[in-house]
């Protein structure tokens, strides 16, 4: 979509992985019971955060906060000017695991679910024609 134009160049993005992971049985089984060093940022973050590298380039700054064991949001500044919110818990007792991914563009955006670690669909595409574009407001 990005490559072709469809919703133009990237203005920020959203996103956040929300897993339930208890203590017992999640950290017991396989890799996990040997390392047991890792966050909710470093276990699974981190491919959110490489997903937002692959969309909006390399980072200039990030401010973030989080109590390290379960939950960390963040807000990242791209070089290119571009920023990106970011949530990730391993607390939420929620119905389903769920990542997503919201990505506003100058001409739409979309949103993107991966859910149960098994489900990834695109569940909303917005897009405007060049002739439909609307300008964004500038700050003053």
């Amino acid at each position: 979509m990005l490559d072709e134009g469809e919703i133009s160049s990237p203005v920020y993005a959203l996103a956040s992985l929300r897993w339930f992971r208890p203590k017992t049985g999640y950290a017991s089984t396989g890799w996990r019971a040997r390392d047991r060093g890792g966050s909710p940022l470093l276990d699974a973050g981190v491919h959110v955060v490489d997903l937002l590298l692959w969309l909006l380039g390399p980072v200039s700054w990030i401010a973030a906060h989080g109590d390290g064991a379960s939950t960390i949001t963040g807000l990242l500044g791209f070089k290119s000017g571009k920023t990106a919110s970011l949530a990730i818990s391993f607390a939420g007792n929620l119905f389903r695991d769920e990542l997503t991914l919201e990505l506003v563009a100058t001409r739409g955006g979309c949103r993107l679910e991966i859910r149960d670690h098994n489900h990834a669909e695109i569940v909303r595409l917005d897009r405007r024609s060049a002739q439909e574009h609307r300008p964004c407001p500038r700050a003053r």
